[in-house]
This record gives C-alpha cells, sequence and structure tokens, in this order.
C-alpha cells in the first residue's frame, strides 16, 4: 500500500456508509477492526476529501457519495440517525488516500 497506494475493491460485506475507503481522526476506532491478538498494523493516511457531504443517515452500499460531492463524513453523535459514535471519513477513488505510516503496535 504505502509503494502502489490504497485501493478500493467492492464486497459484498455490508458497509454502512458505502463501499469506500474508511478513515478515522481517533485510532481507537480503527483498533475495532483489528482482529489481531497481540500484534496489529494499522495506516496512518491523509484523505483529500473535496466536497464533502455530512450525513445523518445510511448510505449502504453506495459507490460514490451523494451528487456534486466527493466525500461523506459521517459526524459522532450525528450520522447514523445520531447512533453515530466516532467520526468518519469515506472517500470512493483510490487516490483520494495517501497513507503515510504503517503502524504495528500490541
Amino acid at each position: 500500500i504505502v509503494e502502489v497506494g490504497a485501493k478500493i475493491y467492492y464486497t459484498q460485506t455490508r458497509c454502512l456508509y458505502g463501499q469506500g475507503f474508511y478513515g478515522a481522526n481517533q485510532s481507537k476506532k480503527a483498533d475495532q477492526y483489528s482482529r489481531s491478538v497481540g500484534h496489529k498494523t494499522m495506516l496512518l493516511c491523509g484523505f483529500n476529501m473535496g466536497k464533502t457531504y455530512h450525513t445523518h443517515t445510511k448510505h449502504e452500499n453506495e459507490r460514490r457519495p451523494p451528487d456534486k460531492h466527493d466525500s461523506i463524513y459521517a459526524a459522532g453523535g450525528v450520522a447514523n440517525d445520531g447512533c453515530q459514535i466516532h467520526d468518519e471519513f469515506i472517500v470512493f477513488d483510490s487516490d483520494q488516500v495517501c497513507p503515510y505510516y504503517i503502524v504495528e503496535y500490541r
């Protein structure tokens, strides 16, 4: 990923805010998705959000943000009808993600 960039692959798994690349401003959000026991890895990335859609609802399995937008911002306490806990940033184009570091931790 650090050498060739981030790639977005579509999946059959249900995605709350669409089929994009998800990021958060708190590492504990990324840690929720780590299934490893002991040694864990996460990416520290920059996102080019462009024109951002601030959502209040779900956008399940969309492959693009709402019309005339480049990304989705799901604010904690607001998105998912107020049930969103952490802030999440979702982009839908690999060129909007710039991986800076691979962080390994326990």
